[in-house]
């Protein structure tokens, strides 16, 4: 009974200008899971029942996840010292690039930065997109014919389509090498659950594809171009 009556709710929490501490913590990958550990992978294996009994388990399993498998575990006091962190980058970083943008930013700053993001910004990335998936099944000898749906894009399937040959279904998701640099994708554990999802229900794959541009800024170069379309094909065939 009185278990019950302590349970924690998991109610959402709003805090306090929490589009910043957001903003902050996800730009400098506090809550990334080789910080923090895979909260998501460890969510799915434990199927916790309440919010208590997830606290218990994070704290008893939960390990950073480095690339060299030397992470630390992290518990409570570990979260607090983020915490701290958070803390000292806005100090340092947000808090002075607030003020010097309320002193420079003007109204014509916004709208030009507005209409760029909605109109360059987007055509730019349709073209580059285009030129890309256009590449691919150029060198699949027109196998597929590439398909987009708006309700795959926040998952970051730019594109789908069936080879006709064998029937099998591929997804593709483009994005400028810089990504690649960042390991964008290998840090993102609701992303990677969210292709598993939709690769296990189509029987699919879905492939990254990097590109950089050309020096007339036109032409996208596919990284990796030859080894891809050898990937692509030996799924096709499997």
């Amino acid at each position: 009974m009185n278990k019950r009556k302590n349970e924690k709710k998991p109610t959402k929490k709003r805090f306090k200008f929490e589009s910043i501490l957001n903003k902050t913590a996800v730009d400098h990958q506090l809550t990334r899971p080789s910080n923090v550990g895979p909260t998501i992978e460890l969510l799915y294996h434990f199927n916790p029942k309440s919010i208590n009994e997830w606290e218990e388990i994070f704290y008893k399993h939960s390990v950073q996840k480095k690339k060299n498998g030397k992470g630390i575990r992290v518990d409570e006091k570990y979260l607090e010292q983020v915490g701290d962190k958070l803390f000292q980058l806005l100090n340092e970083k947000i808090y002075p690039l607030i003020l010097e943008a309320k002193n420079e930013l003007t109204s014509e700053d916004c709208r030009n930065f507005i209409k760029d993001v909605v109109i360059r910004r987007s055509f730019e990335g349709y073209l580059a997109e285009k030129d890309v998936v256009d590449q691919i099944n150029i060198a699949l000898d027109g196998d597929i014919d590439f398909n987009k749906d708006p309700e795959l894009e926040p998952i970051n399937i730019d594109a789908y389509g069936q080879s006709r040959k064998t029937g099998k279904l591929i997804g593709v998701s483009v994005k400028p090498l810089s990504y690649k640099k960042q390991d964008s994708f290998g840090k993102d554990e609701s992303l990677k659950k969210s292709w598993e999802s939709w690769e296990k229900k189509n029987n699919s794959k879905i492939f990254i594809v990097y590109y950089s541009k050309k020096k007339d800024g036109q032409k996208k170069v596919i990284e990796d171009k030859d080894l891809l379309i050898d990937e692509i094909q030996k799924f096709l065939m499997s």
